[in-house]
């Protein structure tokens, strides 16, 4: 009975052991993993150093095209835009005249005719400034 005592005890001594050695590994994975995490994000922090350093130096000239480009699109894009909103004030203001003058003048024509003028004006208008967008 002994000697099973013993072993028992030795296999207790053994496993705590090998607990300890498993600990000391895993404690030793999670530091290499920070140290790869710290290059990774120092790798990374001194390429984007290098990247913006270019860039000041104009050394990226495709990158500063490219922006140059989009730069004019956006201004392009503005003035059209405002162009847009002209022409469709401007084509509001028409219609409205048109229907003014309508009104005013009346001169044989029915309600009936300048509800379905108004209507067709109306129509065109909304095609030109859909067709425009």
């Amino acid at each position: 009975m002994e000697d099973s005592g013993t072993i028992l005890l030795q296999i207790s001594c053994l496993k705590d052991m090998l607990d300890q050695v498993n600990e000391e590994i895993e404690a030793n994975i999670q530091i290499t993993r920070e140290i790869e995490s710290e290059i990774v994000r120092e790798e990374f922090t001194k390429m984007c150093l290098e990247f913006q350093r270019d860039i000041e130096n104009g050394d990226n000239s495709e990158l500063v095209t490219l922006l140059s480009e989009k730069e004019l699109l956006k201004n392009e894009i503005h003035l059209l835009e405002k162009k847009n909103n002209a022409l469709s004030n401007s084509m509001s203001a028409f219609v409205e005249e048109i229907l003014e003058d309508l009104y005013t003048s009346n001169a044989g024509v029915t309600n009936q005719d300048i509800e379905h003028i108004t209507w067709m004006l109306r129509g065109k208008i909304s095609c030109i400034l859909e067709y425009g967008k």
